[in-house]
């Protein structure tokens, strides 16, 4: 979805498939924030401050190419274990945000009128059980608890109307827009079992 409101993808791809997405956006100070904060841990776990306020007075004097520098320098494991669970057991990364380059200022919204998007024939869906795996990892309800599968339903089903339905109605009604395909794993759904 990200490329296809991307003007700098344009003509970069023929096609586009999208499972599990969500039309949202971040804000650039909360990237901002994670980011040093990840940074700040990675100074201290490789010794070059002993504390936070040590890594922060460090990180005030490097310049935006000595940070980049830094973060390539990284491994890819030891910059993921920086980082911690959030909602639903998912890793409290935050969403694309607009910067008026790669990702416009109105992002999403974009879909609406179909004007500066990448218009190529999109196959979109998601899973039946789609939140069955984060609820289970935010351990409210429990698994084992009725109310797990009432909750985990759904939130599965406004997960699908949100981030399939809602997408495949709008870029549907733009008069020049490709086919938009919209599917749905079913498997291991109850339902099905019955059946």
């Amino acid at each position: 979805l990200s490329l296809m409101i991307s003007p700098q993808s344009e003509g970069l791809f023929s096609a586009a498939l999208c499972q599990s997405g969500l039309p949202k956006t971040g804000r650039i100070k909360e990237s901002e924030k994670l980011t040093e904060n990840i940074i700040k841990k990675l100074f201290i776990k490789n010794g070059d401050a002993t504390n936070e306020l040590e890594a922060e007075n460090i990180l005030n004097h490097f310049t935006n190419e000595e940070i980049r520098k830094y973060l390539y320098s990284q491994k890819a494991k030891d910059i993921m274990k920086c980082l911690s669970p959030h909602l639903l057991g998912m890793i409290n990364i935050p969403f694309i945000f607009p910067d008026g380059n790669v990702i416009p200022e109105n992002a999403y919204e974009n879909l609406n009128s179909g004007i500066g998007i990448n218009k190529v024939p999109l196959m979109i869906g998601s899973n039946t059980n789609e939140m069955k795996l984060f609820v289970y990892f935010s351990k409210e309800p429990n698994w084992k608890d009725s109310m797990f599968d009432i909750t985990t339903m759904y939130s599965s089903d406004i997960w699908k109307a949100e981030g399939v339905d809602k997408i495949a109605r709008k870029l549907s009604k733009l008069p020049d827009q490709p086919p938009v395909y919209v599917y749905q794993f079913n498997y291991g759904n109850k339902q099905d079992k019955k059946s």
